[in-house]
């Protein structure tokens, strides 16, 4: 076994159990390894992209190189078509376009839409990813799952939103 891709792939779990993040003297305690060890490691991921960092952030997040894997590796098909037809129901009821999205580190990955035929419609995104703060339905990920709402970073408005949709049942995307 190489000692270098097992500790790698040790530490891409250590992150996953963390709910997709976390700061590197939590990963050093959890893996056992030196600070120097895991950090070079993990540098290592942030250039392959398995890794990733953000500005003013101390914790390490798991990158869109492993989320993609991850979207391969889940059954995206099956999930599509059990709940195809609960989407061309609500299209029925509502006109509108309809969404099935899941969650997807922090963000939010499209698997499936139908769109409205109306004039004015939001446009189906399936395939795409977009921010878990950064969309309606990310934010209802976020009012309903207290775990990823511990582990994503938001504002005080934000959280109060978040709050909203949660006493709603719906969150609206005003497009800002």
């Amino acid at each position: 076994m190489i000692q270098s891709v097992s500790r790698a792939l040790h530490l891409l779990e250590i992150l996953a159990r963390s709910g997709g993040s976390a700061k590197l003297k939590e990963i050093t305690d959890i893996s056992g390894l030196t600070t120097p060890t895991a950090h070079n490691l993990l540098n290592t991921l942030v250039a392959l992209g398995y890794v990733k960092r953000r500005q003013g952030d101390v914790r390490y997040h798991l990158g869109d190189r492993i989320l993609n894997i991850a979207r391969v590796a889940g059954n995206d098909a099956e999930l599509r078509e059990t709940l195809r037809p609960k989407l061309e129901a609500l299209f029925e009821m509502t006109g509108e376009t309809v969404f099935l999205a899941v969650p997807s580190g922090d963000d939010i990955y499209f698997l499936d839409a139908i769109e409205s035929r109306k004039l004015l419609h939001v446009a189906a995104q399936t395939g795409q990813r977009v921010t878990m703060i950064g969309s309606a339905i990310g934010q209802l990920f976020l009012a309903y799952n207290p775990s990823l709402r511990a582990r994503t970073e938001i504002s005080q408005d934000l959280r109060r939103d978040v709050e909203d949709i949660a006493r709603r049942g719906y969150a609206i995307d005003h497009e800002k």
